[in-house]
């Protein structure tokens, strides 16, 4: 699903967070590429020295509509080998 301002551009807005005692709106505006590309976006974290450790991931096409998502536990790790 791709949600656009007036200007076309592909918005999207995050809302809430577990840690935040009130919730939080904030505009992220998607830049878009070349035609025919796709963009990768990969993350991980950890909680914990080692911890229980995810990562998920987001491809987008050349408009920024959502491709595919993914997300997972990525089991007992640092944050830096959970960022690889």
């Amino acid at each position: 699903m791709c949600l656009r301002n007036h200007s076309g551009e592909i918005v999207h807005s995050i809302v809430h967070s577990r840690f935040m005692v009130n919730w939080c709106i904030q505009t992220v505006v998607w830049n878009l590429l070349v035609d025919g590309s796709l963009k990768f976006n990969v993350d991980g974290s950890a909680k914990g020295q080692p911890g229980s450790a995810g990562g998920g991931d987001v491809l987008r096409d050349a408009e920024g509509c959502i491709l595919v998502l993914f997300s997972g536990p990525l089991g007992l790790l640092g944050s830096n080998m959970a960022e690889l």
